[in-house]
Order: C-alpha cells, then sequence, then structure tokens
C-alpha cells in the first residue's frame, strides 16, 4: 500500500465513523485529500478495492464499507435514524403511531 492510499483508506475508515456509517463520496475523499479531481480519488478507491482494503456495493452511492469494521459503525447509523424519528416527531412532521411504527423497524434491524 502507498502512503497515498493508506492516508485515503484511513480518510474513509474517518469519515464513515465521524458521520455515522455514511460512506464519503468521491468528491469529499479528493477534497480531504488535497486531490484536485475527483478520478484521482476514484483511482485510490479503486486500488484500495483491488488490494482488499475497502468494499465497494454496485449500484449504490455512496457504497464503500471497510471489511471487519466494527459494528459500532452501524448501531451509529442505527444512533441517526433514532435521532431523525425524534427530530420530526418533536416537530409535529409525523405522528406518534408512526415513529413507534419507524422506531420498531430499527429495533428489528442486526
Amino acid at each position: 500500500m502507498t502512503p497515498k492510499q493508506k492516508e485515503a483508506l484511513d480518510y474513509i475508515t474517518d469519515y464513515i465513523a465521524e458521520y455515522g456509517g455514511i460512506s464519503p463520496s468521491f468528491q469529499n475523499i479528493a477534497d480531504g485529500l488535497g486531490i484536485k479531481s475527483k478520478s484521482g480519488a476514484h483511482r485510490l478507491v479503486w486500488a484500495l478495492h483491488e488490494m482488499g482494503a475497502i468494499h465497494i456495493s454496485a449500484g449504490r452511492g455512496r457504497r464503500i464499507t471497510i471489511p471487519g469494521a466494527d459494528t459500532n459503525l452501524s448501531r451509529a447509523a442505527a444512533w441517526g435514524e433514532v435521532q431523525a424519528v425524534a427530530r420530526m416527531l418533536l416537530s409535529g412532521s409525523i405522528t406518534k403511531e408512526n415513529a413507534a411504527k419507524k422506531l420498531l423497524v430499527l429495533a428489528a434491524v442486526k
């Protein structure tokens, strides 16, 4: 792994942890690493994928995952969803019944 690939992997890992399981876009990666174009970030990400350091799911935006990553990231994403439901409930944009249904679905996700 080159130093730039290591820097990209660290950036992606930190981003996913900071944003509750959401992976960075190629533009986020380019900006975060000081790369002038998204294509440069794309080449780095695919090199990391080919060596097995990350996984890219086909057909999804923001689809980078770290193999063997701590499951706390998925818990963090679920916690973000719980917070979103709470905000909707407080703002009145969702009923108590619908909020309860959403929370039950979240609780069932493993």
